[in-house]
């Protein structure tokens, strides 16, 4: 099988032989047999890369989806304890903290070979914006639970995704498609089904968790838009995003939380909360990358078939019984996120498959027209031209 660089020297020199009116029936043979080797080429190409960023994209899922639950658990202990239970701010705080220091170790004190990724300095003015929609949601997000029922809270999450589909459009004017809108339909109802919790709101408290989850979905969706605009990947992103979102919280936790009494923390709960700061780095670090790679409506998909596998796994830490509601939901949330990864797919394998084109393309390994002996056979015509 001759290579790519042969097919494209042999076009070239089809080419010239057809513009000197001396191109055979044997070359149109030739000719056909070279194209179907680059349409192979091409689509061998175009499935390898779709696998391999099938595969990359499903890892950097399961590992949020393992430091989302990891975190849950973590967090649940943490706050168990009197002295810890109204540190959320503080807590998020920290989070973050690790997750810089993680980060920074990582791009700057391990050793030139070891190093996971080159540091990027961005502008302030760039990253305030992130850093601010990070900040409120964590603020309005306990806020919304102190004026809440807790029923009412866990349902006003769900809103975050249809949000986010909703500011796409007004915001971007991007559409989505009829099977994502159905997916994400089925996806809300089937969660709000799985919820056993007294579901009652006020005008001010319902009005907290719409801001809670309208500033959630805009901190998801720029992140999207600054990791393209700013030509970063997601450590490098977070990197410069961490520092200032923990100055921006702990400007924030004086007016939230209770300062603890450390001396009487349990040494259980000391545990968690340390080992969940390293969790968070992971949970932060991936959930860049999600949405870095796919965008912010399917890390929310993600994060409803995270909420399910939580659901799944409670009566392994505390007694439950599920009601036919609560299973029946379950089955309606799996099936919209069943529907949403196979349109997500088939969208992938369309985009990956015209980039491929494009790539071969300016390449130079554009198709020749097969050209009939006798369209060429008059040597005085001046319109004997193939056409690439």
């Amino acid at each position: 099988m001759s290579s790519i660089a042969d097919d494209k020297q042999h076009l070239i020199e089809l080419e010239e032989r057809a513009s000197s009116s001396s191109i055979s029936t044997e070359d149109n043979e030739r000719l056909a047999d070279t194209l179907a080797l680059q349409e192979a080429h091409k689509n061998a190409l175009s499935t390898t890369t779709l696998w391999k960023d099938r595969i990359i994209n499903l890892q950097f899922m399961l590992l949020n989806i393992v430091a989302t639950v990891a975190i849950i658990f973590l967090n649940k202990t943490v706050f168990l304890d009197e002295q810890l239970r109204h540190c959320q701010v503080t807590t998020a705080a920290y989070h973050f903290l690790t997750t810089f220091i993680v980060l920074l170790c990582a791009s700057v004190f391990l050793p030139t070979r070891l190093r996971l990724f080159v540091p990027v300095r961005a502008p302030i003015s760039k990253i305030l914006p992130i850093s601010s929609f990070f900040a409120a949601s964590i603020v309005l997000g306990n806020f919304s639970l102190a004026v809440n029922t807790v029923g009412f809270n866990q349902l006003s999450k769900i809103l975050v995704t249809p949000t986010i589909v909703a500011l796409n459009f007004l915001l971007f004017r991007n559409c989505t498609s009829k099977q994502r809108l159905l997916a994400v339909l089925l996806c809300c109802v089937g969660v709000g089904m799985t919820n056993t919790k007294e579901a009652v709101a006020y005008p001010f408290g319902a009005a907290v968790a719409a801001a809670a989850f309208t500033v959630t979905a805009l901190y998801q969706i720029w992140i999207g838009k600054q990791l393209a605009s700013l030509n970063m990947s997601a450590p490098q992103l977070l990197l410069n995003q961490s520092p200032v979102a923990v100055a921006m919280l702990l400007c924030i936790l004086p007016f939230t939380d209770t300062l603890p009494d450390f001396t009487k923390v349990e040494s259980r709960a000391t545990f968690a909360f340390v080992l969940s700061g390293f969790v968070a780095a992971v949970l932060n670090l991936s959930q860049f990358l999600i949405i870095g790679r796919t965008s912010a409506l399917t890390f929310n998909i993600v994060s409803i078939a995270k909420l399910l596998l939580t659901v799944g796994l409670s009566p392994l830490f505390e007694p439950t019984v599920f009601t036919l509601a609560q299973v029946g939901g379950i089955a309606v949330a799996v099936g919209g996120v069943w529907i949403y990864a196979n349109d997500n797919s088939a969208q992938q394998g369309n985009t990956k498959q015209a980039a491929v084109v494009v790539q071969d393309e300016e390449k130079g390994y554009t198709a020749v027209p097969t050209v009939d002996s006798a369209d060429v056979e008059d040597e005085d015509s001046e319109q004997n031209e193939v056409k690439t």
